[in-house]
């Protein structure tokens, strides 16, 4: 998404930094929100450690959406995904520095 957009606005992304922050937005954002409904399932049958309430993945998918309907899957995103924004942008960058270090000659430009 970074290059993508540093190619496509050269005037307002001409740094890997400027373009860093909305593509760790929209990354955070794909990342949250598609995975979430999975991972409530998940965390709530973890929670029921003794079984009492949840059963099977599909079960447990059942139950939340007949206590809470489909927003029920999305409890807990909003923080989720400041979290997954973090992480993108931290993991982005670390990659980019890590990269220079390991693979210093694939940027001859910086030699």
């Amino acid at each position: 998404v970074r290059r993508s957009l540093m190619e496509n606005y050269p005037e307002t992304f001409d740094t890997n930094d400027k373009a860093r922050i909305p593509a760790a937005l929209l990354g955070g954002l794909f990342a949250c929100y598609l995975t979430h409904p999975f991972d409530t399932i998940k965390t709530c049958m973890q929670g029921d450690i003794e079984r009492e309430v949840y059963g099977s993945f599909t079960q447990t998918g059942s139950k939340i959406m007949q206590d809470s309907g489909f927003t029920g899957f999305y409890r807990g995103a909003t923080f989720r995904y400041g979290r997954m924004v973090c992480a993108v942008f931290i993991m982005d960058l670390m990659k980019e520095k890590m990269s220079r270090l390991m693979y210093p000659g694939a940027f001859p430009d910086e030699m």
